[in-house]
């Protein structure tokens, strides 16, 4: 089903995935499957593919050393400066004050 083929691409985080490779595995122009992540998720591609990539960068922090340099590259966020403002918009806080009080 398309649901389960954009679970697998989000999956992938490390991926350079984005709404037209999405739309070419689904076999759907962009604008079908932008209308397919709007009514089921009730966000964009991007959108979810970034949290998918808080969540785990989230997690690096909580449970490995890694710094956030090599979680940036690990996640596959595109700047250091674009995680910091995700990070801190998501969980009002840095990333290294996250780290310390989880």
């Amino acid at each position: 089903s398309y649901l389960d083929k954009i679970e697998n691409m989000l999956f992938d985080f490390q991926s350079d995935a984005n709404l037209g490779t999405l739309a070419e595995k689904l076999g759907l122009s962009t604008r079908q499957t932008s209308r397919i992540l709007l009514k089921n998720y009730n966000a964009t591609f991007s959108d979810m593919l970034c949290q998918r990539r808080l969540d785990i960068a989230g997690t690096l922090l909580r449970n490995t050393d890694m710094t956030v340099a090599e979680i940036v590259e690990y996640v596959n966020f595109p700047s250091e400066s674009y995680f910091y403002a995700r990070f801190k918009k998501r969980y009002k806080m840095t990333p290294a004050t996250y780290r310390k009080t989880r």
